[in-house]
């Protein structure tokens, strides 16, 4: 039952990682598309999403993706 709970508490830290991460890095690592990279809408020169709720949602995701990889 131990191992359980610490297998579960270390992809925990290790989403919680990524997350910070993730949030650490500024946008300009996604090159400029002229649309939204969550919800594809068009957006102004410069940006990379369309507001504040499409990057959350795209950070979320990444971090999912990242944390999916390691899983065992």
């Amino acid at each position: 039952m131990t191992d359980d709970i610490d297998r579960a508490m270390e992809q925990e830290q290790k989403t919680l990682e990524v997350a910070i991460s993730a949030a650490q890095k500024p946008e300009k690592y996604l090159p400029f598309t002229g649309y939204c990279y969550y919800c594809s809408d068009p957006i102004d020169m410069g940006k990379r999403f369309c507001d504040n709720l499409c990057r959350d949602d795209y950070d979320y995701e990444q971090s999912r993706k990242v944390g999916n990889i390691n899983a065992d």
